[in-house]
């Protein structure tokens, strides 16, 4: 069962790591700026 739901937490993980907030939050780190969570997307 803790394999089950540690493999479930890692797909979980990297759905987060390929949504725009992280992309937003990545870049901001990256250009030492404060992340701008209300940005439009095209």
């Amino acid at each position: 069962d803790l394999l089950n739901r540690i493999d479930h937490e890692s797909t979980i993980f990297s759905r987060c790591l390929q949504g725009s907030e992280f992309k937003e939050a990545l870049s901001a780190f990256k250009e030492k700026r404060k992340p701008n969570f209300h940005k439009q997307t095209a």
